[in-house]
């Protein structure tokens, strides 16, 4: 009986615990761009090889989409998750580009008549050499910024416990207190007996 009981409550707090992880929404945000021009947006990712890092390149982005706010003869353009071309970010809760020595972190998304480069790629030197440089493009017009990609997480839903193993535990319990109550009963009636 009491193997019955271990199996019953096991199976329930298998109930309880998440049966996988979930994908996490990174928003981010860039400026420093000529007349007020800035860079928002979010992608979706997942770690599946656990290596810190997310990479479009491993199939562990989910979701993305940006939107370029243009100025002056820059227009404005937004890029999907069929623009993505390319999406690399360290899990360390720092900047996209923040990368060992970097040459890791990167991202790279274009459509029809814009573009969207950051990292330390081919505009390296457009960029002054700086460490981290992001262009866009929009038609022939191009803006530069030197600014970092901040990137924030989006606060990660702490998982419920499952109703079924919940309930399931309620059984086991009141199975086993029943169980007790007439084990109790029967002892005080033998030594009555006696």
């Amino acid at each position: 009986m009491k193997i019955l009981t271990s199996i019953a409550v096991i199976s329930g707090l298998m109930f309880c615990l998440p049966l996988q992880a979930m994908p996490i929404t990174y928003d981010f945000f860039q400026d420093g761009y000529a007349a007020g021009a800035q860079l928002t947006g979010q992608f979706v990712g997942e770690d599946l090889d656990n290596n810190g890092q997310l990479s479009s390149f491993a199939g562990e982005i989910s979701g993305f989409q940006l939107r370029f706010e243009g100025a002056g003869w820059l227009a404005s353009f937004e890029l999907g998750m069929e623009h993505l071309a390319g999406l690399v970010y360290d899990l360390d809760g720092g900047v996209l580009g923040d990368g060992p020595g970097h040459s890791m972190e990167g991202l790279l998304a274009f459509g029809d008549h814009a573009l969207l480069a950051a990292g330390p790629g081919p505009f390296w030197h457009a960029c002054d050499q700086a460490m981290v440089c992001s262009v866009a493009l929009s038609g022939y017009h191009a803006l530069f910024s030197e600014h970092s990609i901040q990137v924030s997480q989006h606060p990660v839903p702490v998982p419920e416990p499952g109703t079924v193993g919940l309930i399931l535990i309620g059984v086991v319990g009141l199975v086993i207190a029943r169980r007790q109550t007439v084990a109790g009963s029967r002892n005080s009636r033998l030594n009555v007996a006696k």
